[in-house]
């Protein structure tokens, strides 16, 4: 496993057994998607139904995904969270993040097209301050039996 230098360094130097590193990244965006009335449409519809469509919405998302510098943080029942300028330095991560939203648009209406429920999204976009955190703990490696 390959660790930043600053923590690398401290592995070494035997400073600690809980190691720390703070950087802060200068440009990042988050965008967070979410199906709207989410609860009414699975009431309509049924959840597992509802389940299944959210799922095949975010996999179409994912497909793109890879086209632009996002990187998917993850989704969860009727979220899907990415953010751009996280594991690399992008200039403007705020014109990539809405490149990428305006995308999602176009998943959207494909996928409404050819679905029996259809969908409305929210898209949320932040700018936040955001620091890399890594934290390192050494393990003491047990076995019982």
């Amino acid at each position: 496993m390959m660790f930043p230098k600053i923590i690398a360094d401290k592995i070494l130097n035997g400073k600690s057994n809980i190691i720390s590193s703070l950087e802060k990244v200068d440009d990042v965006s988050v965008m967070t998607v979410c199906v709207a009335d989410y609860s009414n449409l699975a009431m309509t519809n049924g959840e597992l139904l509802m389940a299944n469509s959210v799922n095949n919405f975010f996999s179409e998302i994912d497909d793109i995904a890879r086209l632009f510098k996002v990187v998917k943080i993850r989704s969860y029942g009727d979220r899907y969270v990415v953010a751009c300028g996280v594991t690399e330095n992008i200039k403007n991560s705020c014109e990539e993040i809405i490149k990428f939203a305006k995308s999602v648009l176009r998943v959207l209406e494909k996928f409404n097209s050819s679905s029996s429920i259809q969908f409305k999204i929210k898209i949320g976009i932040d700018y936040p301050n955001i620091y890399k955190f890594f934290v390192l703990k050494e393990f003491n490696l047990c076995r019982s039996v």
